[in-house]
């Protein structure tokens, strides 16, 4: 059993209750909007497909927290919309969990050269 003072691993079901949880929901962080976590099937390998991400704004990036297998990278980027975003998967049926941020403006201060 654990007390409050216990910090415990986030794996298996405890990891599933949160995302869940935070499915479908804005989150509003320091450094902009977050949208919620999607759960997407990429069913061949090096086509693009097209994702709902629910910010209502244009997204600035996005983040792949799991992946099956392959790579996921982002396609028609200059397309993208306050609805829609694309992106595909190097190797057919590809699962993974991805979602989409906004950064506030001014939050990048510095660029490499």
């Amino acid at each position: 059993m654990s007390t409050p003072d216990q910090t415990l691993p986030l794996t298996g079901s405890a990891l599933d209750a949160i995302v869940t949880a935070v499915r479908k929901q804005l989150v509003r962080v320091p450094l902009g909007v977050v949208g919620p976590v999607l759960e997407v099937v990429f069913p061949a390998a090096n086509t693009p497909r097209d994702l709902a991400h629910g910010l209502g704004v244009v997204p600035d990036g996005y983040l792949v927290v799991l992946q099956s297998r392959g790579m996921i990278y982002a396609v028609d980027v200059d397309r993208w919309t306050t609805e829609v975003a694309w992106l595909q998967a190097s190797v057919a049926q590809t699962r993974a969990r991805v979602l989409f941020y906004r950064l506030q403006e001014g939050v990048i201060t510095h660029v490499v050269p």
